[in-house]
């Protein structure tokens, strides 16, 4: 089960707030800006100084030494996003060799990054690609959209139909040697109950501090059983 810090860009620390609290995933909102990758979840917060290179790519290169994920999240114009990526990142030739895996995701240009065979990036794969036939290797995981799926708010119970219908769901992706994730799902200790027992590889949340201190236990029950 792995930790996925989402919404960074919100937050003043965004990597260095995500790698205390332990988390395995980290998100990237980030715009193509004049060749340039900047961070943010919406164009009006944007400003030069935060880039990419600067508050995730440099920190990263300079101090991290543990397997990790940077899902860069691509708002819009996903090839200028992809392009900028890869001069950003060959600017960093030790990240190219460490264990930190990329994936793009948002408006991701599935086709370009297949074509580079997953040189850079990989791909943060969506329900409909599953017909692509892309290898695991290249699309790691499939992220959905836990509205589009479910009804149940994360609190109360989690309704017998609904939760057949997600065991079945890891059940398909685990079968192609994929993980799966949620975005849009209920940001609750019951939700993450949910997904835990019925085996979605990635849990996403806003608050790190909770999510952090409820993982533990979870963890412990995995390596008793």
């Amino acid at each position: 089960m792995l930790a996925y810090s989402h919404n960074d860009s919100s937050r003043l620390r965004p990597l260095f707030e995500a790698l205390e609290f332990g988390f395995d995933c980290i998100e990237a909102d980030v715009y193509a800006v004049e060749r340039e990758l900047l961070i943010g979840h919406d164009r009006e917060v944007l400003s030069p100084e935060r880039t990419l290179a600067s508050h995730y790519l440099r920190p990263l290169a300079e101090s991290n030494d543990r397997p990790m994920w940077l899902v860069i999240d691509a708002k819009e114009d996903g090839p200028a996003v992809y392009e900028a990526f890869k001069r950003a990142l060959d600017r960093f030739p030790s990240l190219r060799e460490s264990s930190i895996r990329f994936l793009l995701s948002g408006e991701r240009p599935a086709d370009l990054i297949a074509r580079d065979g997953g040189e850079w990036a990989g791909i943060d794969g969506r329900w409909v690609d599953l017909d692509n036939a892309y290898p695991a290797d290249l699309m790691p995981w499939v992220s959905a959209d836990w509205t589009s799926c479910f009804a149940w708010p994360g609190e109360g119970s989690f309704p017998d139909e609904e939760r057949t219908r997600l065991e079945s769901m890891v059940g398909l992706i685990h079968g192609q040697g994929r993980k799966l994730r949620f975005w849009g799902d209920p940001d609750t200790p019951a939700a993450w109950q949910v997904l835990w027992e019925s085996g979605v590889d990635i849990i996403g949340t806003d608050h790190l501090g909770e999510l952090q201190a409820w993982m533990p236990s979870r963890r412990a029950c995995q390596s008793e059983g």
